[in-house]
């Protein structure tokens, strides 16, 4: 009997010991690949955020990715594929280093839309008969009515509640757009910008300068000037003060207007239009110029990278390092560009007037409109930090949700309509 139990006890430390190697093995990333019959160092394929109820395969083998949502696997190349009924298909090949990490940001896959039926994830906002567009930015879009001396001002607020800010506009103006919470700065027809008191319907204040465009980010206002310098005051205007404009950066080219600002992290980036194509220009905060390029259809800052694209060709550039990480053909004419909240993926709208979905290598690629529904229209972004877009469709103003509730059955998409349309 002592025998037994000393049997037991070695036996005992054995398996400790072994189930011990084991989980250290493991830990550092071994494991038993049964391809092989052999324990080999594995690498991880990470997701940071995954649809519910997918199913994953790897190499064409189904698998358990569970909650930990990583693939642990051999070095090299593997297919992987993720697929849910009434979505499209997200395929892609991977290449994984040995003890590396590849890790994706949140997948986004598209319901399968039918042909010639209309995608579920755009609602009509308002008919834009008599109301034209005055600026759009990652803030939000804003219209306006001369003959009703009224504009509208469509944004998402922190808690990504979709509102409508209305406000008299009962003066002349070329361009304006909201700053802070009850005024308005823009540009009047003689090339001068000036300050509203949406409040009290008041005009307080002129600057007298050849301006010929204007931007509000995050609430610091940039201005560009005829012969290309680019003026700010920060946060720190003052509704009635013009006086603490400084200048901010100076470009080597005049363009003729400001398609689009972004900020990410320290880096602002200005997309400027030009009289054949367009111009990215990024500088830190203090204005120092860091990257810039020309020749572009459009471009896209992602903390500390850019996408640009000009004539079927994607660049990715690091900006910090100036080097190029990759540059590889694209089917598609790319006009405009925009990340999908902090998903993987793109959204964008191609030179046919198309609006498509495609991850970041621009492949899994979904048209989310009809190109003959939007030729000779304009896409117009309300925040990148969203996974809803305000497109302009025909004389429409309408909603682009990507979100959760676009996927919801037609009756519940008509009941969410109808609230929305009392919220707004």
């Amino acid at each position: 009997m002592k025998t037994f139990f000393r049997v037991l006890q070695i036996g005992g430390v054995v398996v400790f010991c072994a189930s011990a190697i084991f989980a250290i093995l493991f830990a550092e990333g071994y494991q038993y690949d049964p391809a092989t019959r052999d324990v080999i160092k594995k690498s991880v394929i990470y997701f940071d955020s995954l649809p519910e109820d997918v199913e994953v395969s790897v190499d064409s083998r189904n698998i358990n990715i569970g909650a930990s949502r990583e693939i642990r696997t051999a070095p090299g190349a593997h297919d992987i594929e993720i697929t849910k009924d009434g979505f499209n298909p997200w395929k892609k090949r991977v290449v994984v280093p040995e003890d590396f990490v590849v890790r994706f940001p949140e997948l986004k896959i598209m319901p399968i839309v039918e042909s010639g039926t209309s995608p579920q994830f755009i609602k009509d906002i308002e008919p834009l008969a008599g109301w034209s567009m005055q600026s759009s930015s990652e803030e939000g879009v804003f219209m306006s009515n001369p003959k009703l001396h009224f504009g509208k001002y469509y944004l998402f607020s922190a808690d990504d509640d979709f509102r409508v800010i209305e406000l008299p506009l009962k003066f002349e103006f070329e361009k304006v757009m909201p700053f802070g919470n009850n005024s308005l700065v823009g540009l009047t027809r003689d090339n001068r910008i000036f300050a509203y008191d949406s409040e009290n319907q008041k005009l307080v204040s002129r600057k007298e300068k050849d301006f010929i465009d204007l931007r509000v980010m995050g609430g610091e206002l940039f201005v560009l000037d005829k012969i290309g310098n680019i003026w700010t005051a920060g946060q720190e205007l003052e509704l009635a003060d013009f006086s603490k404009f400084h200048l901010f950066a100076t470009l080597a080219q005049a363009p003729t207007a400001i398609e689009r600002t972004q900020r990410s992290e320290n880096l602002i980036s200005f997309l400027f239009k030009t009289r054949n194509k367009k111009s990215l220009v990024v500088t830190r905060d203090d204005g120092s110029i860091i990257f810039q390029k020309g020749n572009l259809d459009s471009a896209f800052l992602d903390k500390q990278r850019v996408f640009v694209v000009a004539d079927g060709i994607l660049e990715v550039y690091d900006i910090e390092k100036k080097k190029e990480l990759s540059k590889r053909t694209i089917s598609k004419e790319i006009v405009w560009l925009s990340r999908v909240g902090e998903t993987y993926q793109f959204l964008f709208t191609d030179s046919t007037g198309e609006i498509s979905i495609c991850d970041e290598d621009f492949e899994n690629c979904n048209a989310v409109a009809a190109a003959a529904k939007l030729a000779g229209n304009y896409f117009i972004e309300s925040s990148q930090d969203h996974d809803k877009f305000i497109v302009v469709i025909g004389r429409t103003l309408k909603l682009l949700d990507l979100g959760e509730n676009s996927f919801l059955p037609p009756f519940l998409q008509n009941l969410m309509s109808s609230v929305f349309s009392k919220k707004i």
